[in-house]
Formats: structure tokens, sequence, C-alpha cells
């Protein structure tokens, strides 16, 4: 991202108008990233300076709930250590004295894995973060990724091009 914001002109490109979109993992990621102090503003890049991200179907928003649940895959990954359970979940680096980018949220599946979804969104709104979302269960989870741009979709795809017209504005 360093990098990005500090060339993307050398490439016809503005850094004040970066998205970043990510599915599953990368959708963690990228929420993450949009979200926390310790990785854009520690490197001096305001949160602000991306005018979007697009989250595409995680359960990753609570680090924090997954583990505590026993979710192996994420106990796996980020260990059992609270701090660093907190600083990998990105609903718990909104406040409320902050900017944020935009939000797109595409969500499908699991009563359980749609409501770690709409906690995250209430928590954006809940700070003044705008949100556009949809739900497509008509999707799993590779179809879900694979659908976006794909010939007569409409149900993510439609919505995302809206989303990124009006952070491009």
């Amino acid at each position: 991202m360093k990098w990005i914001y500090e060339n993307i002109s050398n490439y016809g490109g503005d850094k004040n108008k970066i998205v970043l979109l990510g599915h599953s993992a990368g959708a963690h990621l990228v929420s993450l990233t949009g979200t926390s102090n310790l990785f854009l503003p520690a490197r001096g890049i305001p949160l602000t300076a991306i005018k979007g991200i697009a989250s595409i179907d995680t359960e990753g928003y609570n680090v924090v709930q997954q583990v505590n649940s026993g979710n192996e895959t994420y106990i796996n990954a980020f260990g059992t250590n609270e701090m660093d359970l907190f600083d990998a979940s990105p609903i718990e680096q909104l406040f409320s004295n902050q900017s944020y980018p935009k939000f797109f949220v595409a969500k499908r599946g699991s009563s359980t894995r749609i409501r770690l979804a709409d906690d995250f969104i209430s928590r954006l709104e809940s700070v003044g973060v705008s949100v556009s979302q949809v739900t497509a269960n008509e999707y799993d989870h590779e179809g879900i990724n694979e659908a976006i741009g794909a010939p007569n979709e409409t149900l993510v795809t439609e919505p995302l091009k809206a989303f990124l017209a009006d952070c491009f504005q």
C-alpha cells in the first residue's frame, strides 16, 4: 500500500482515489487495513486516503469472537493472545473520533456468518461510516467471488459498480 500510495501518480492514478477489494481472507485483510491505525497511519498514510473498502464474504470481522468460540482456523492463524486477537479484529478498530473509508460488504452463508457481517456493518454505521451491502445466498463461497463481473450477473456486480462509482466521484 505504501508503494502504491507513493507511486500511483507515476502510472496515471490518483493516490486520493484508492479502493481496496478482497474476498474471504483478503476481505478480512482489506477490512483491517481500512480500520486499523497499525497499518496505513503507522506508515504516514491516512485512512481517509482509501476511498472505499469492498469486503466480499468473510467471517473475519471479529477474530476475538471466532477464537473464543473455538474456531480452529482462527486459533491456528492468530493464536490466543487477547491483544493480538483484538488487533486482528476490524470490528474492534472502529472509534467514533476517527474517519474511515466507505465500505461495501457482500455477505452470504449461515445465519452465524451473516450475523458476523451484520455486527460489523452496525459497528461501522455507529461510527458514521457509509456502508453499502448485499446478501448473496444464491452463491457459495467461491461462487460469490466468481460472480463479480460475470456476464448478466446483477446481484453483486451492479451494487459493487455503484459503490465504486460513488468512491471515484
